[in-house]
């Protein structure tokens, strides 16, 4: 239950938030850079592969908020596993440009830019998995 609950978590607040400023800053900041390579709003042909796209950030940051310890209370390692999130993510952007035809520049931006819905979502699912406890039960503030 516990696991569940932190990677629905971090699954929903991650998703909603790239949502968010995919439509206020990716776009508006990088859109011009990007062209055509962004999809626009009514094409929901990958959405399939972005959902499991979440889904694997999802597990992964569950695994780490539950079996690592990098500080001692839950919202400081929540934040900790949340920047490692924004490095990865933004290590991950900053490599497609090297084998692809991705622009360089708006590409690295715009994944810094991805990348930061993670620390919110990282620190929100540490909450939950610190309420719920070792057993899954609730345990009190």
């Amino acid at each position: 239950m516990r696991f569940g609950a932190t990677f629905l978590t971090f699954f929903i607040v991650s998703f909603l938030l790239s949502g968010l400023t995919a439509s206020f800053v990716i776009v508006p900041l990088f859109g011009e850079g990007l062209g055509e390579m962004l999809r626009s709003a009514d094409d929901a042909s990958a959405f399939p592969s972005m959902i499991a796209g979440f889904a694997l950030y999802s597990l992964a940051a569950a695994w780490f908020l539950l079996n690592t310890r990098a500080a001692d209370s839950w919202l400081m390692n929540g934040l900790l596993v949340g920047a490692a999130f924004v490095v990865f993510i933004t290590g991950q952007y900053a490599i497609l440009p090297g084998w692809s035809v991705l622009p360089v520049n708006p590409t690295i931006g715009s994944g810094i830019v991805s990348g930061l819905p993670a620390i919110p979502a990282a620190i929100a699912a540490a909450f939950v998995a610190a309420r719920l406890g070792r057993s899954g039960a609730a345990v009190s503030a």
